[in-house]
């Protein structure tokens, strides 16, 4: 399910002048990625269908999902989440028997709510799939642990830096007693990710965040590897931006190749947003995005970042900002086999207007400011 690999990143840029405003039709640029999968309308058919026959509720939420996700990526950001409504309105009770389906169902509905511009507490969203795994799952399920962090992530991107890290150092206790590794070194590392991006920008945060590296440095076991290697890599990050280019070198003959074939994503740039007038977003109902497509190279390189479809809505330096960062992105490295030419990406970037109270009007009206969002869309490229 694509609406569940999506991120946030909120940014206010300063007062820019009124764009002008076009129709949102998507605007096809030459591409590399070809995205296939079932159409809007057989999507559709499904699931009425089902619910005509009154199907069980595992596959009421696995045709709700599956329709509701082709709504998204076809831009209809209103009735995929209106899908998503119907669909937790008719299974939030199955819980105790359907956990994980559940747990779906609570992250995609919070995630396109997001997206729609409309005020959450993601908080909430977040331990609401908490409950509906602890509902069928065993107290020490690695799958309650990992939703857990969820929850540790929007206090994050709340700015309650703090209660983040306690959040995660509580996961990272609880899932050490349960035994489950993985658990805690992902853990360990949403710690560090969180305080070198905050020392990044406050130099006083660094200490810590070069002791959170090191305790995850200490992490024994091949099983431990990917963190390892994300312990490394985010030590360009924390140092001075000078002197990444130096640490970054230094660093790579460090990394431990995995043969998994796996690469965690772990150093991403802000999006630089000073060169992205946004303008009035008033009336601006429909999505606008960017899906654009990258390689990551064994090496952990980013290479190749294309746009691929872009709403006219979309300005070009918007563009421009979001492929710079792209690029300059770093993953762990894996091995290669000859020819290998990297590992094919494409995330959809959107950009959402809230919509927020307006003084002397019970009317809500859209946020002059803009909150991009990210969306993986990398399981719907069939082959890379």
């Amino acid at each position: 399910m694509l609406l569940l690999a999506f991120t946030l990143q909120v940014q206010s840029p300063p007062p820019p002048p009124r764009p002008e405003l076009q129709p949102n039709q998507p605007a096809e640029m030459d591409a590399t990625v070809v995205v296939t999968g079932k159409s809007l309308p057989s999507t559709r058919e499904a699931l009425e269908k089902c619910l005509a026959t009154k199907c069980p509720s595992k596959e009421d939420i696995a045709k709700s999902l599956a329709y509701a996700e082709v709504q998204f990526m076809s831009g209809d950001y209103k009735g995929s989440r209106k899908t998503l409504l119907a669909a937790r309105h008719r299974n939030a009770n199955q819980a105790s028997s359907l956990p994980y389906d559940v747990a779906r169902l609570h992250r995609a509905l919070s995630r396109i709510t997001r997206l729609n511009g409309i005020a959450i507490n993601p908080r909430v969203n977040a331990a609401d799939a908490v409950y509906a795994l602890r509902a069928g799952l065993p107290a020490a399920s690695p799958a309650i642990f990992a939703q857990r962090l969820e929850v540790g992530d929007e206090l994050a991107r709340e700015g309650r830096l703090n209660g983040a890290l306690q959040h995660y150092d509580w996961v990272a206790r609880e899932a050490g007693k349960a035994g489950l590794k993985a658990s805690t070194g992902m853990a360990y590392l949403r710690s560090a990710i969180l305080l070198t991006a905050v020392a990044a920008e406050q130099p006083p945060y660094r200490n810590r965040a070069m002791a959170a590296v090191t305790r995850i440095m200490k992490l024994e076991g091949s099983d431990m590897l990917p963190f390892r290697n994300a312990a490394r890599a985010l030590q360009i990050q924390i140092v001075p931006e000078q002197d990444r280019a130096s640490i970054a070198a230094r660093l790579a003959p460090e990394m431990e190749l995995g043969d998994d074939g796996q690469q965690m994503l772990v150093y991403a740039p802000m999006i630089d947003t000073s060169r992205m007038p946004f303008g009035s977003a008033a009336g601006e109902e429909a999505p606008a995005y960017a899906d654009i497509s990258f390689r990551v190279m064994p090496d952990g390189r980013v290479t190749d970042v294309t746009p691929i479809t872009v709403t006219q809505t979309v300005r070009p330096i918007w563009v421009e900002a979001i492929t710079k960062a792209l690029a300059e992105r770093r993953y762990t490295p894996r091995r290669a086999k000859a020819g290998d030419g990297g590992m094919l990406h494409l995330e959809r970037y959107s950009f959402v207007s809230p919509l927020i109270a307006d003084s002397g009007s019970r009317m809500p009206r859209r946020s002059p400011t803009r909150e991009i969002n990210t969306t993986d869309l990398t399981a719907a490229i069939p082959d890379r």
